[in-house]
């Protein structure tokens, strides 16, 4: 499981849920917060191709890597 701290913006993952963008990539654009700057646990994530953008738990997605 990943750790808020080995997530940060820019980096590309794997989506692995919601259904309707199962196995597509996206790119942490930032974690999502409340009113006065208090953190949800949830990380925006913008779907490459698409208009889209997620909030999605740590659970959620995975870090692509280029190996």
């Amino acid at each position: 499981m990943l750790k808020s701290r080995e997530i940060s913006c820019g980096i590309r993952v794997c989506i692995l849920y919601p259904p309707y963008v199962v196995n597509q990539t996206g790119v942490v654009i930032g974690q999502e917060e409340q009113g006065r700057g208090v953190k949800t646990g949830y990380w925006l994530i913008q779907v490459e191709d698409q208009d889209m953008i997620l909030a999605l738990e740590p659970h959620e997605f995975e870090v692509v890597t280029n190996e």
